[in-house]
This record gives structure tokens, C-alpha cells and sequence, in this order.
């Protein structure tokens, strides 16, 4: 049962004490009077507007001493009736905003240096002023009516406050920044409603040109053709158990409670495309077949491009995967091949993945509940999202993370790469196996790998197993 407010409980005490008044009234008169007839007129509507004693009235100074209680009740109940906050204070609290100022000061021997500043925000004075001025002319920030906001980048502060660590709550945050609770949770609120007006401008799927950019880079960086992206999914944790019906669906063997989602990215850590909400026991091939990029990816695929993708994704025309390593058996040499060209461009996406977790802990552990009212998860979808957007503006600002914040995943230099192959530029025919892309790709590699392997035998004359440790290395 819901616990019921101060207000709601003042309320109907007062009520109580009105309705005891009012029969005690009630039967004085019936007694007075010593008569059968109807009960006198209620005084309710009487002292809903108000109603006060006549001084010219000849009612007897008992009959006052039982209106006048009676009278005072009605308009106590009123009063707080009519009050949202009964029981605040005249005198209120206000804003201490030397706390920001204290923040926000670069001069010498300042309170926040720039590395502590970044720390506590997650980026710099310069990217707070830079996020401040793509959301301050939103109309959520101007109100209609009541009192005056706070600064758009005091709100903003608060918000970035909020995903740079674990557990902040709203207590925290008022005993840091001397706020109210009520006016951190609306700051925060608001920020995150104009940071997603922006989606548009910092969440697009690549354009067909984009596209063709990104597979150029990745080309020339990481000799693989045609890949448009990198896809990968990853937990989520939950700090409280769901409050809802499918709650076991939520845990997995890895966290107790936890989101699953998919985030797709391209080589220089750009996020493009992410899908959240699934329960933690969700598999990420399932998902992938609830996305619109695999629902529609005659819209954002052409017929040559495809994504690279690790072993619990299955193969497609638009999906390259590599090849699991099953136990007792052996890959074969071309297996290991693609594998071993793969593996950068798949650190890429799980350092992407770091990167995004790492600016903003708040992902490492949601610290809010799901309940069976699905606007709780879709709370919970919308500040996901936000940092999102917020990943690829501070990225496309300038607003390098630190190296602390990438969970020690860093990048693998690749070796020197063979021309493109034709085969690789055309294709895939209607009807054909779902690892036909795979298929091609992988001959791909074999040829660049078998021109070396071929060089490494007759110039050092190595034996099988050093060229396949070689290759597995990626010295080859």
C-alpha cells in the first residue's frame, strides 16, 4: 500500500476533528431545541467560504463556544487544502552559488584545477561552456511562470555531477552544491530533455559519402575493405533489484541485475548507432535482430558494406563475424587469419565501449529502479541515450579522456597490408549462405597472409607452427 504524504495525513486528521465538532454541534442544537425536526442545514458549505460570527447575532455565548471551534477547524482544513507545501517555512532557502563560482575559477591557486575540474565533470571548463551553449536557448530552460532558474550551466554542471560517478543521489548532491534535492532531480531533468533535441545533430546514421569516408579510413588503417563499423554489446548493471514482474529476466551470470545493449561505432570512437532496454539475459544476436539496422539494412547498408562483429553475432551479408575457438578443436589456417586481421578493429569497438563507461560511471551502476510502470525503464533509457550524445560531442569538441577512464583497453598497431582485392567490391548475390560475406573476406586474408607466409618460407625457411604463432601475433 502506498505510503500516503504529510499533507494527505494533515488533512484527514483535520478532517476528524471537524466532523467531531460538527456533531457535538448537532446534537447540542437537536438537545436545545428538545424538537423532531430535520436536521439543521450543514455548515459545510458555510465554512468552505469562510463564514464568520456576527457580533449582532443573538446566538447565546454557548452556542458560540461550540460554533467557534467548529468554525476554526474548517478553516485549518482549508487553509492546508488549499497549500501544496503546508508545512514550509515562510523564510526560504536560498542559493548559495559561490560553490560554482569556486568551481568554475582558473585563476591561480584556484579550488579545482583543470585535472581535478575534468575529474569531477568529466571534461573541461572549456567543454561545460560547450555543451552549456548547444542547449541554453531550449525552451525548457525559460520558464513561463514561478520562480527564476538557476543558471543553464550551473544545471548543467549539476547534470555531469550526476554521470561522473557511481553513487551520487540527490542528497549528494545537495550536501555539495548547497541545492535543494527537488531542484538537483528538475536541473537534471531538464538538461537531459535538451540534450536529446539534439540527436539528430550528434546520433545520425553515417550518410551513403560518410560511409564511404569511414571504410576508406579503415582501408588504409587496418586493411579491411568495405567495413563501415564495429558492433558489441555490453552490460549494464543495475545497483537495486527490479521491482517488476519480469525481474528474474534481468540477471544474468555476470551481474546480478543489469540492461543489455549494442553499441555500434566506427574507427575513431564515434558512437553511431546504440539499442538499450533488453534485460541482461538478452543475447546480443537477439537484439541485433530487433534493430532497424537489421530489420531495414537495405536503408543503411549498400550491397558491399558490413560491419565486423565478435563470435556471438551470426554471419550475414552485413555482418562479418569471427570464428569461434571451440574447445578441442583446431581452427584452421584462414580461421586464424581473419581472426587475427579482425582483432583491432574489434579492441577499437571494445575501447569505444571503455571509453563511453569511463567518462560516465553512472553506466557502471544504474542506481534506479524498474518497475512494472514502464516509464521507469524509459527514465532510465533517456539519461543512457544522453550519454550517448554527450560521448559524441565532447569527442567531436576535442575533449580527449583520459587514459585512466579506457578500463586498460588500448588499441593494437597493425602491421603493413596487402592491396585491396576485387572480389571484396562486389555484391553478395540474393540467396546466398548466410557466411557468404565471411566466406569472402576470409579468402581475402588468406591471400594477403599466404604472399607472406610464402616470402617468410623461402627467405627463412620457417616451419608451420612459427608462421601460424606469427600470424596469431599479427607479425606477418
Amino acid at each position: 500500500m502506498p505510503r500516503k504524504s504529510y499533507r494527505r495525513i494533515a488533512l484527514d486528521g483535520l478532517q476528524r476533528e471537524y466532523n467531531k465538532l460538527r456533531r457535538r454541534f448537532l446534537v447540542k442544537t437537536a438537545l436545545d431545541n428538545d424538537s423532531d425536526d430535520d436536521e439543521p442545514p450543514d455548515l459545510l458549505p458555510r465554512c468552505s467560504y469562510g463564514c464568520g460570527y456576527d457580533e449582532d447575532d443573538s446566538e447565546s455565548d454557548e452556542e458560540l463556544e461550540v460554533l467557534l471551534p467548529l468554525f476554526n477547524a474548517k478553516r485549518r482544513f482549508n487553509e492546508v487544502n488549499a497549500s501544496r507545501y503546508f508545512a514550509r517555512s515562510s523564510k526560504y532557502r536560498k542559493f548559495d552559488h559561490t560553490v560554482f563560482e569556486k568551481h568554475l575559477d582558473e585563476k591561480e591557486g584556484c579550488f579545482l584545477n583543470d585535472e581535478e575540474y575534468k575529474k569531477q565533470y568529466r571534461t573541461s571548463r572549456s567543454g561545460v561552456d560547450f555543451i552549456t551553449g548547444k542547449i541554453e536557448n531550449h525552451s525548457v530552460f525559460n520558464n513561463v511562470r514561478g520562480r527564476r532558474q538557476a543558471p543553464v550551466k550551473e544545471q548543467v554542471m549539476l547534470l555531469l555531477h550526476f554521470l561522473g560517478e557511481e553513487s551520487v543521489s540527490n542528497h549528494s548532491q545537495r550536501s555539495v552544491y548547497w541545492r535543494s534535492t527537488g531542484h538537483c532531480e528538475a536541473a537534471r531533468e531538464r538538461c537531459v530533455e535538451a540534450i536529446l533535441s539534439l540527436r539528430d545533430e550528434y546520433l545520425p546514421w553515417p550518410g551513403e559519402e560518410e560511409r564511404k569516408e569511414t571504410a576508406r579510413r579503415i582501408l588504409k588503417n587496418y586493411q579491411i575493405p568495405n567495413c563501415v563499423g564495429i558492433e558489441d554489446g555490453t552490460l549494464l548493471e543495475l545497483a537495486f533489484t527490479p521491482e517488476c514482474d519480469d525481474a528474474a529476466d534481468y540477471s544474468g551470470r555476470k551481474y546480478p541485475y543489469s540492461l543489455s545493449s549494442l553499441i555500434v561505432n566506427d574507427d575513431t570512437g564515434k558512437i553511431l548507432y546504440f539499442l538499450a532496454g533488453f534485460p541482461g539475459t538478452s543475447h546480443d544476436n537477439r537484439q541485433w535482430k530487433k534493430s532497424k539496422l537489421y530489420q531495414r539494412k537495405d536503408e543503411y547498408f549498400t550491397r558491399v558494406e558490413y560491419l565486423i562483429v565478435d563470435t556471438a553475432f551470426e554471419p550475414s551479408d552485413v555482418m562479418v563475424s569471427a570464428y569461434k575457438n571451440m574447445p578441442g578443436v583446431t581452427m584452421t589456417l584462414d580461421e586464424a587469419n581473419l581472426n587475427s586481421a579482425m582483432k583491432p578493429l574489434r579492441v577499437r569497438g571494445e575501447h569505444t565501449i571503455g571509453i563511453w563507461k569511463g567518462r560516465f560511471p553512472w553506466l557502471r551502476k544504474i542506481r534506479m529502479i524498474i518497475t512494472n510502470d514502464k516509464q521507469s525503464l524509459v527514465d532510465i533509457l533517456k539519461i543512457i541515450e544522453c550519454c550517448v550524445i554527450l560521448h559524441n560531442m565532447l569527442l567531436k569538441f576535442g575533449d580527449e579522456s583520459p587514459e585512466e577512464w579506457d578500463d586498460g583497453i588500448s588499441d593494437i598497431d597493425d602491421a603493413e597490408r596487402a592491396p585491396e582485392e576485387e572480389a571484396m567490391h562486389q555484391p553478395i548475390p540474393d540467396g546466398s549462405p548466410k557466411d557468404a560475406r565471411r566466406t569472402t573476406l576470409c579468402n581475402y586474408i588468406r591471400e594477403r597472409y599466404i604472399r607472406g607466409s610464402h616470402c617468410r618460407r623461402n627467405n627463412e625457411e620457417d616451419s608451420d607452427d612459427e608462421i601460424m604463432s606469427a600470424l596469431l601475433l599479427g607479425n606477418l
